[in-house]
């Protein structure tokens, strides 16, 4: 492998994990309290919080799995658009101001207010209501988080015929940030990736355009598009990595030879040598970082290795035309104890599966003193395979 090949990676998001994430991290506390609810949505309520656009309930939650309603997503666009606290009133005065369902003196009336200014919410069609304690449907949703991000879509995500909310659904599409999944009937919108954390467990809304808005997808379709740096380029949401980005993004040293592949990674604190690819090559092989502030955060990060496939066994197709199967994947979980390191290593069609684990230890010296080594007895291919603590 040539590692000073040109990354493609997209450099926004190259930046932003060079710059939270740096090398040795440690364990640290969750965001939330309530982060066992978090499910693949992590990485997105982390950033967002961190940016300032979330800042949670008093208790200490987030809440992610229930409603948003109009008042609270007024909120969150404000604020997401770079609009600081102490310049809402004055964005808000630039408002008609013409909605009757206000309350005198509510939290909220700024922040509808200064997202009518900007155009990003324009009430009830023909009416002069905005319903602010009202649940926000799908649609609504793509709509207003486009408009404030980026604005009204035109050109190619035009489309004759199609309803209203199809160009913000097709933006969103053609920038890789959702799926649109083709069906018989009724269509149901998922993320890209979905199923690539958990194949037992759906990521995201399955959801069609009436179905109604949670906090969590709202911190998901920010970090998402927040992640593009030009959003009026072809450019991807793409969290992929090859293994020349993996090893630049995460100081990690990998190795391929003979048809073998050697990882150490300071980051995570894990390594692994010897590992047999079997039919496949370095470059073949990417990376899928899922959740990677969850390890120094108080939550679990996974290193997905993958390959893409035709047939997209693993995680369906439509990511890229194609789909991807599963290599193995790493686990680093610093919640159980001070540090723990669990791996899970299987294979997806590749002829050979195994198992190590190294859990429940409360110091690295404790996870070094136990490695994992899988034998010829348990891969004929080779003759072995380490697992360590880095």
């Amino acid at each position: 492998m040539n590692p000073k090949k040109l990354f493609t990676f997209t450099a926004t998001l190259f930046a932003l994990f060079s710059i939270l994430f740096p090398y040795l991290a440690s364990a640290g506390e969750s965001p939330y309290t309530d982060d066992d609810q978090f499910n693949s949505h992590f990485e997105a309520i982390y950033q967002m919080k961190e940016a300032g656009v979330f800042s949670g309930y008093p208790d200490g939650t987030f809440r992610g799995q229930i409603e948003i309603n109009r008042a609270e997503l007024a909120k969150v666009l404000v604020l997401a658009s770079g609009i600081t606290e102490d310049t809402v009133a004055s964005c808000a005065d630039n408002a008609t101001k013409t909605f009757s369902d206000m309350e005198e003196g509510a939290w909220y009336t700024d922040y509808i207010y200064c997202a009518q200014a900007k155009g990003w919410v324009n009430g009830d069609g023909g009416k002069d209501t905005v319903r602010p304690g009202d649940p926000v449907l799908l649609g609504e949703t793509f709509k207003m988080v486009v408009e404030s991000q980026y604005g009204t879509p035109s050109g190619k995500y035009l489309v004759s015929g199609e309803q209203w909310y199809m160009p913000y659904v097709n933006f969103l599409s053609d920038h890789k940030i959702i799926l649109v999944p083709s069906t018989s009937g009724e269509i149901y919108y998922r993320y890209t990736y979905s199923g690539l954390h958990d194949s037992t467990a759906s990521v995201g809304f399955d959801s069609t355009t009436e179905s109604k808005t949670l906090r969590a997808d709202i911190a998901e379709l920010l970090y998402r598009i927040k992640s593009i740096s030009n959003l009026d380029s072809d450019e991807i949401f793409n969290p992929i990595l090859t293994l020349d980005e993996y090893a630049e993004t995460y100081g990690a040293t990998v190795e391929e030879k003979d048809g073998f592949l050697s990882v150490a990674d300071p980051h995570f604190g894990y390594r692994f040598e010897n590992l047999p690819l079997k039919n496949l090559n370095g470059e073949e092989v990417l990376v899928y970082p899922a959740n990677p502030s969850g390890f120094e955060n108080g939550y679990t990060s996974y290193l997905h290795f993958i390959y893409p496939s035709e047939e997209g066994g693993y995680s369906g197709p439509g990511y890229f035309g194609t789909g991807y199967d599963r290599f193995f994947y790493v686990e680093v979980d610093s919640v159980i104890q001070d540090w723990d390191i669990y791996w899970d290593f299987s294979s997806q069609n590749l002829e050979y599966k195994f198992d190590c684990s190294v859990g429940m230890s409360t110091s690295v010296s404790e996870i070094l003193s136990q490695p994992c080594v899988v034998d010829e007895n348990q891969n004929v291919d080779a003759a072995y395979v380490n697992f360590s603590a880095y």
